[in-house]
């Protein structure tokens, strides 16, 4: 309910309908623009420019998991680091209760819409970055495991149709390149 009364204030607001998380991987001076109101081709570029610097990163770690999946990464890219080191143990704070947002409060962000298309690209995003999440840290526990002999050296992530489309569509601007000179491998699922 807190969240609901607080979409009332325009800097919630702003941030509410205005805010994606896309917009950290497009570089500044890249062309590519994120609004909500973009046209669908707009879209595709962007979201194609995220997804190739989001797979040129090294280590992706999604933040519910950061405790068991950033070390294996880590060891992977720094061979040098102490297998001694341990993430700290997770905090006993009480959990909160999920919150949940009213059929009003939907409607209110949403406008009338189906959907809201800074949302559909952040899920997308964040989808894809979990995927890649995860096959970093099984790669990086398979060489680790094997002591690094059997390391082929590629992490392979399964893409979507659409991902592959996105992934292989050209550069808007060299501008747009933050990270991704490196070439990945995909398979379609």
């Amino acid at each position: 309910k807190m969240l609901e009364h607080a979409l009332d204030q325009p800097l919630v607001w702003n941030i509410a309908t205005n805010f994606i998380q896309l917009k950290w991987l497009l570089p500044r001076g890249c062309p590519v623009g994120v609004a909500p109101d973009i046209s669908q081709n707009s879209s595709k570029r962007a979201l194609s420019v995220a997804l190739k610097n989001l797979i040129a990163v090294d280590v992706v770690v999604m933040t519910e998991s950061v405790g068991k999946d950033l070390l294996p990464q880590l060891r992977f890219h720094a061979t040098r680091l102490s297998s001694q080191l341990h993430m700290p143990a997770a905090s006993n704070r009480a959990k909160r209760e999920k919150q949940r947002l009213s059929d009003a409060a939907i409607a209110k962000i949403f406008g009338g819409r189906a959907s809201f298309e800074g949302i559909d690209l952040d899920t997308h995003l964040y989808d894809f970055g979990k995927r890649i999440a995860k096959a970093r840290v099984a790669h990086a526990r398979r060489c680790s495991a094997s002591g690094g002999d059997s390391c082929s050296g590629r992490c392979v992530i399964n893409v979507t149709k659409l991902e592959l489309e996105l992934l292989g569509m050209p550069w808007p601007a060299d501008a747009c390149r933050a990270l991704a000179t490196q070439k990945a491998t995909v398979l379609l699922p």
